[in-house]
């Protein structure tokens, strides 16, 4: 009985030690690693294209500061900041009593001048009657056709003056100069409005821009129209480069490039800071691994990690140096060898080296 009990108990231990893992034993041997083919992977170059990444600021496309062009008191303010407004729209009608006045006055000096003018000619037609009857000489008909040409000069300048005050009792009325989103009223009914002072600040938000300063070594990777991809609060926009500024800052030498982000739904705002990514138009020819198959080798070294190769039944341990690519990938900047075999899943072993074997089952 105490026999059987042994053999038992060997054939247990015997098992146990051959169990196929992934992990080393806690024992001093090292058990042989299974792999799947689908667990390794033949290093090689993939191209891909690098990117430029700046940081700036969002700003209307079109601002626009309204004033008024007379002096006089605000007698209505129409709009609110945050509403809408066509070009054209009124904002606000200044107390225009002195150019109301100059038009009637000028207006009545019009209806005289058209009045005198009526006269002479009258009398002018008169005169050329009584020259054809050779009842006058003709030097009254020239003095005549003399005081007719002025009194119709006359008309002609009255004209002009009501013109004038008519252009400014227009400018009383201040009127919205483009179409956008009234950012900063400026003006209270019953204020004073005066040329050159600020009444409003109308913006259009759809679409908003971008500037961002790139180093001026990438410039001949960017192009009008080129996508730019750019986060606002964790979501993504779209935006097109519209202009590429052509002299360099003289400090930094970058350039200053424009980007129009769309905003239909007007769910971005002005002054909101954006990060941006510039997908740059020369590729090059990288190694790229996936983060599960890097281990970093301390906490200090951001760029240094070790990954497995397989070669010929053995895991080799192999220091890398590494940068992300993405959330889920490395760039691997020295370390491999195109056409060695990466080991690509999590393994969890602590030597440098390991048995290993390559499953034929499916």
């Amino acid at each position: 009985m105490l026999l059987r009990l042994i053999v038992i108990c060997l054939l247990f231990f015997n098992c146990a030690c051959q169990k196929k893992t992934l992990s080393e034993t806690k024992s001093k041997k090292i058990s042989q690693i299974i792999l799947m083919p689908s667990d390794i992977a033949e290093v090689k170059t993939t191209q891909i294209y690098d990117s430029f990444k700046a940081t700036g600021e969002l700003k209307p496309i079109t601002e626009s500061i309204v004033s008024s062009q007379v002096e006089g008191i605000a007698l209505q303010v129409k709009g609110e900041e945050g509403d809408y407004v066509r070009a054209g729209q009124l904002l606000v009608i200044v107390d225009n009593k002195d150019p109301r006045d100059q038009l009637t006055t000028n207006q009545e000096a019009l209806q005289k001048a058209i009045a005198r003018a009526n006269l002479a000619k009258t009398t002018l037609n008169r005169k050329k009657q009584g020259y054809k009857e050779d009842l006058i000489a003709k030097q009254e008909v020239d003095i005549a056709e003399t005081d007719y040409q002025v009194n119709l000069r006359e008309i002609e300048s009255a004209k002009a003056q009501v013109s004038l005050a008519q252009t400014a009792m227009h400018k009383a009325n201040v009127k919205a100069p483009i179409s956008g989103i009234i950012s900063q009223k400026l003006i209270k009914t019953g204020e004073l409005a005066q040329p050159g002072k600020s009444l409003f600040e109308i913006v259009q938000i759809n679409p908003l821009k971008v500037e961002l300063a790139i180093p001026s070594k990438y410039l001949n990777q960017i192009y009008l129209q080129q996508s730019v991809s750019s986060t606002v609060n964790g979501e993504v926009f779209i935006a097109k480069v519209i202009r590429i500024n052509p002299i360099a800052d003289q400090a930094t030498r970058s350039i200053i490039l424009t980007a129009q982000v769309p905003n239909p739904e007007s769910k971005l705002k002005a002054n909101l800071f954006v990060n941006s990514e510039i997908k740059l138009t020369s590729p090059r020819q990288a190694i790229i691994i996936p983060q599960e198959a890097t281990y970093k080798v301390n906490e200090e070294n951001n760029n240094k990690f070790f990954v497995y190769i397989y070669s010929e039944g053995q895991l080799n341990k192999r220091p890398i140096t590494a940068e992300p690519l993405s959330a889920i990938q490395y760039e691997v900047k020295t370390g491999l060898e195109v056409g060695e075999k990466l080991v690509i899943v999590p393994l969890n072993i602590t030597s440098e080296t390991a048995k290993a074997q390559i499953s034929k089952s499916l």
